[in-house]
């Protein structure tokens, strides 16, 4: 069976941990990133370590442990993403692995360096903008999933079946979470996490946050369900909103980077080819 362990770190410091790390060989280096890299650490507030390691034979992996007996992430990553990042001559999306590292070089700060590597690399995603927001394919796959929740979840609510209600209420759970990172991609701003999200929207759009309260916390199904699909309208306002309820839309065949009207038209219309003429 699976199984975990208490490891030691659980009762040492974090300059403590990174002491030890610094004296192992394959360990290149180390950030900490998130609160700790901006050192804002709160109660309740998580360590995120990100150690770059030279004997890596994939991207990396993550684990899950606690220092000084705080929930703590530990990023491993491939030691030559370093030399990726320096190579950057244009803007990557930061859905991709690389991506993600210079993320956490952005928002971290360079606990220990054994070469000196690490912090060129710091210096050089600070000196530039080397993340791009999502292309239109992956917006368009995002404003077609929450929208193709919305319509199902418009049809299980006209059942009578207990069991399909708990189903919607399951559904309604997960299809909120996709509505709230939506907001953000269909802005095509950079989702950096809930509580920089949570910030954003208080400062410029308190309503979404409102709303957003308002329905997770009623019990009524059918004005949950009002506020579900009221708040994916408003979250992908600005690429087209929710669908007409008897609107037909279909994935892209051959997503691209930009999508034109003509590409969807063009999606629609092979189906409406398929049932032949009048």
């Amino acid at each position: 069976m699976f199984h975990t362990i208490v490891s030691r770190s659980n009762t040492m410091s974090l300059d403590e941990v990174i002491e030890r790390l610094s004296r192992q060989d394959v360990v290149s280096g180390v950030v900490v990133t998130g609160s700790g890299g901006a050192e804002e650490i709160v109660r309740g507030s998580d360590y995120d370590l990100v150690v770059f390691r030279t004997d890596l034979d994939t991207e990396g992996h993550v684990g899950l442990t606690y220092i000084d007996g705080r929930v703590t992430d530990v990023i491993f990553v491939n030691a030559d993403e370093t030399r990726r990042i320096l190579a950057l001559k244009e803007p990557l999306s930061v859905e991709s692995w690389t991506g993600h590292v210079v993320h956490w070089l952005v928002l971290g700060r360079v606990a220990y360096d054994r070469t000196g590597e690490i912090t060129r690399a710091f210096e050089y995603v600070h000196r530039g903008h080397w993340l791009r927001p999502m292309d239109d394919a992956e917006i368009y796959q995002i404003w077609f999933s929450i929208n193709f929740n919305v319509r199902h979840n418009h049809r299980i609510l006209n059942s009578d079946d207990p069991l399909y209600m708990m189903a919607l209420d399951v559904r309604m759970l997960y299809g909120a979470t996709d509505i709230f990172r939506g907001y953000f991609h269909c802005r095509r701003m950079l989702w950096e996490g809930e509580k920089a999200a949570l910030r954003y929207l208080q400062e410029h759009d308190p309503g979404f946050i409102a709303l957003f309260q308002r329905f997770v916390h009623t019990d009524d199904r059918e004005q949950k369900m009002i506020m579900y699909e009221q708040l994916a309208d408003w979250a992908t306002a600005p690429v087209g909103g929710v669908w007409d309820p008897q609107g037909t839309s279909m994935q892209l065949i051959e997503p691209q980077e930009k999508v034109t009207p003509d590409m969807i038209d063009r999606a629609l219309r092979f189906w409406e080819d398929l049932l032949g003429d009048e």
